[in-house]
Order: structure tokens, then C-alpha cells, then sequence
């Protein structure tokens, strides 16, 4: 059986959604198509319609995976009520709520989850907000692993080091609802701390005019690595990983791979306490503060960076937790069923 996944975001595109759509394929390398986002055009309308035009071709033993909904999920739907194609939905928290903000949108993605074959979703928060929302869908969470590029991270030895100045570090996309400024805030009770910021997005102007504001530029470090690769060397190089996003109407931290990453690592975590993020760190590896709480975070903070066996315990218990449940091989006991 031929399997086409039709997706807007597929590595070289950066993010969450975009290494996890690529761990399943390379977990089925001669099962899986890519069709990405470049079936997409602005000279039509609907903008998927040339994708439409294609997936109707397909002959009927194919299976369609399609990541986000809407468009893609129309798509799927169409094209079964055409050529009785089968399809899977692999939903993420945002794609969830952007597809149940109206009724119109309800509607809609209503028809075409109970369409699908299966819905595939990043965390089992998911998985119970989906089966709330219409309890007939054939649901499936299934979590993400850690990258294969980031394995190497596992052989790294956990450091119970003293190191001075104590070494932040977060990897995210650098946009408001992530915020870093609230750790730059708490960078100016910190005197003794280094806070390194990797990614990119619209934010980067605004954080960089922060720090200068805060006084505490001369302690951060924005970085843009080139590859994974580069990435290793600036995991590696960190004492205490440190994520504290929050959620809006819109948009949620849906599970955060980079805390498998941190992990891996073996670094200990500071987190907010959003729902699904608690499923992607291990408790005895991470300290959870509210996301808007300056005061809980310079205590975490000041707490793990006097305390390197701390740091070292922490660090164990966050590696063990990705090796337990969180390496490809669970991807492919989960999904083979549906691909082989």
C-alpha cells in the first residue's frame, strides 16, 4: 500500500511539527511520500485546490496522512467522497484550536475527523480534548521521540559540575507566547547566571532591546545554529535547560520536543506547568513554575544553580525518561499497524 503525507511543514522547515512529521516517515522510509506545502498556491482558490487536483488521481489503495486540518484534512475528505481513499489526520494542539475556533470550523473539522481512518495526536491531553469533542473519532495519541539527530546527546556524560557563571539555555521559536522576556526579567536578580537563546522569529528585536533595557545584555547570547549538528555542541554546553511557555485561545504548547532534547542531554528543566508539557519531562526531573510567575522562576533558578548534584540527579532522571519512551522504535511499534 502506497502512503502520502500531505503536509505545510516538513523539515528543511524548522519546528516541533516539522521533526515529528519527519520521524514517522524515516520510521517507514519505503512506505512514505512527501508532499509538502508547495502544492499550495495564492493563484487559486480555494489555495489547495492543486492539491485536490492531485490527490484525486491517486489510485484507491493509497493512504493519505495529512497534517493540519485545515487545509489538508478538506483535502483527505474530498478526495475519499471521490476516489474512496482512506486517510489519517495527525493533529497538534494549535491545529486543534484554530480548527474549533467557530462553528463553521467545528462543523468542518468534525466531518473530516469522523472521516478519518485514525487520528493520530501529539499527547494524550490531546487525545482527551479530541475525545470531548466528538467522541466518535477512532483516536490514537501518539508522542513524540527524539530526533535521531539528537541521539548522540545520550552518550554526553551528565556533569555534576560547579560551573561558573551558572549556564541557562532555551531552544524555541523566538515569538511572545514562548517567553523568553519573562527569563530575561528574572535574569536581573541573577547576577551569577548566563542566559543563551537559540532560535529564530519576529521576537528577536524586541528581546534583544529588553535586555539592553534590563541591563543584563552582556549575560545573553543569541545563536542560530547552522545544523543539528551545531546544535549538539550548545546542548552539551548548558547547565540548566529553561522553557516556560504559555498558552492563548489559539495557540498551546502541545508537548515541546525540546524537552526530549534536554533530556537527552542530561540536563535538569525548568518548566511552566501547562497540561501536556508535564507528559514530556520526567518528575523527578523537572521544576514546574506558572508561566507569568517571575518570582517562582528566580527561585528555581537560584535553587538548581547552587546545587550541581542536584543538577546531576535531575539531569539522570530526564535521560532515563527519554530512553524509556521516547527513542523511534516506540514510533514504529505505535504506527505499524496502520503503515505495513
Amino acid at each position: 500500500m502506497q502512503h502520502i503525507l500531505l503536509t505545510l511543514e516538513y523539515p528543511p522547515q524548522k519546528g516541533g511539527i516539522a521533526r515529528y512529521l519527519e520521524a514517522v516517515v524515516k520510521c517507514f522510509p519505503q512506505s512514505f511520500e512527501v508532499w509538502s506545502s508547495r502544492l499550495l498556491t495564492h493563484r487559486a482558490w480555494p489555495a489547495w485546490l492543486p492539491a485536490l487536483l492531485r490527490t484525486i488521481r491517486l489510485p484507491g489503495k493509497t493512504t493519505l496522512w495529512v497534517s493540519h486540518v485545515h487545509p489538508m484534512g478538506s483535502v483527505a475528505f474530498i478526495t475519499r467522497l471521490f476516489r474512496r481513499v482512506s486517510y489519517i489526520v495527525i493533529l497538534h494542539g494549535m491545529d486543534f484550536r484554530l480548527g474549533t475556533r467557530n462553528a463553521w470550523k467545528r462543523w468542518l473539522t468534525r466531518r473530516i475527523l469522523r472521516g478519518a481512518r485514525l487520528v493520530v495526536c501529539n499527547s494524550e491531553t490531546l487525545a482527551e480534548e479530541i475525545r470531548q469533542f466528538d467522541n466518535s473519532c477512532a483516536v490514537l495519541p501518539v508522542r513524540p521521540t527524539l530526533p535521531v539527530s539528537m541521539e548522540p546527546l545520550l552518550s554526553h556524560p551528565v556533569s555534576a559540575a560547579m560551573s561558573a557563571p551558572c549556564r541557562l539555555l532555551t531552544v524555541s521559536r523566538l515569538v511572545a507566547r514562548k517567553n523568553h522576556g519573562r527569563i530575561l526579567e528574572a535574569l536581573v536578580e541573577l547576577p551569577d547566571v548566563t542566559y543563551t537563546i537559540v532560535g529564530e522569529g519576529p521576537e528577536r528585536a524586541s528581546l534583544e532591546k529588553q535586555a539592553r533595557e534590563l541591563g543584563v545584555s552582556s549575560r545573553v547570547h543569541f545563536l542560530t545554529p547552522e545544523d543539528d549538528r551545531a546544535l549538539l555542541d550548545v546542548w552539551r554546553s548548558a547547565d540548566i535547560f529553561t522553557f516556560i511557555p504559555s498558552s492563548t485561545t489559539q495557540d498551546v504548547e502541545g508537548f515541546g520536543i525540546v524537552y526530549l532534547e534536554a533530556g537527552a542531554a542530561g540536563l535538569p528543566i525548568i518548566a511552566s506547568n501547562e497540561k501536556a508539557i508535564g507528559e514530556a519531562v520526567s518528575p523527578d526531573g523537572a521544576i514546574h513554575v506558572p508561566s507569568q510567575d517571575t518570582r517562582a522562576l528566580v527561585d528555581a533558578i537560584q535553587e538548581l544553580s547552587c546545587d550541581p548534584e542536584r543538577r546531576r540527579k535531575m539531569g539522570e532522571a530526564n535521560r532515563a525518561f527519554v530512553q524509556k519512551g521516547f527513542l523511534k522504535e516506540r514510533l514504529y511499534e505505535q504506527l505499524s499497524p496502520y503503515v505495513l
